[in-house]
């Protein structure tokens, strides 16, 4: 196999650094949409509480106007009792007070209902969009997990780099100050491997490295 041309490894030069432009590209993309994803979410979840904060007050005020209702109306069945005439006529009066209190305590439970049933909707709204950020940051963890595994990993060879070495390298040492056992680094090195790019090319000795890394 014969030698790269200057050309061609101006080429391959190009081509790699279009490929660490794209992949630098989809990541920052990747991290915009999350943001916003977030923005969206923390929005919507500040909704909810807003308007469920409103709600109960209008709810409070609409409960204190019923209140006042009933408790005039009882007001009004006791003095209606006490200045009846008579039996049939205090019959008339207690049936006539006891279908507006009924009135009225039907109208507060259907404001307690409709309210209930409105916070419901509001929380189930927020806990969708809050399930839908969990899955897109556990998407996001992922890339991030996968870009730090390639930020460790050679390229060529898949053995990891000298930033993997530099992290292994301080917690092995870490390890060894804390608990005192024994500490070794091996290094290798492959013999003549200077004779193989310069007889067969940078490419031939680019596949035995690769070929070496996976024994």
């Amino acid at each position: 196999m014969g030698q790269v041309s200057s050309e061609q490894l101006s080429l391959l030069c190009i081509q790699i650094i279009r490929i660490i432009a794209q992949s630098m590209n989809e990541e920052r993309q990747s991290a915009q949409d999350f943001l916003l994803s977030l923005d969206d979410v923390l929005n919507t979840v500040s909704n909810c509480v807003s308007f469920a904060l409103t709600d109960s007050k209008d709810a409070q005020k609409q409960h204190h106007l019923i209140d006042k209702k009933l408790d005039n109306e009882l007001a009004a069945l006791a003095k209606s009792t006490r200045s009846a005439s008579s039996l049939a006529d205090l019959k008339n009066q207690v049936s006539s007070h006891m279908t507006l209190l009924v009135s009225m305590l039907n109208e507060k439970r259907s404001l307690i209902e409709e309210n209930n049933q409105k916070l419901i909707t509001d929380l189930a709204k927020a806990q969708a969009r809050i399930a839908e950020l969990e899955r897109s940051a556990e998407t996001y963890k992922d890339k991030l997990n996968q870009q730090r595994s390639k930020s460790l990993q050679d390229p060529l060879t898949r053995l990891p780099n000298r930033a993997a070495f530099d992290e292994r390298l301080m917690l092995e040492f870490n390890r060894w100050q804390r608990y005192g056992t024994p500490l070794a680094i091996a290094i290798a090195d492959i013999d003549n491997f200077k004779a193989i790019n310069d007889t067969y090319g940078h490419i031939a000795g680019d596949k035995t490295l690769q070929v070496i890394s996976s024994m």
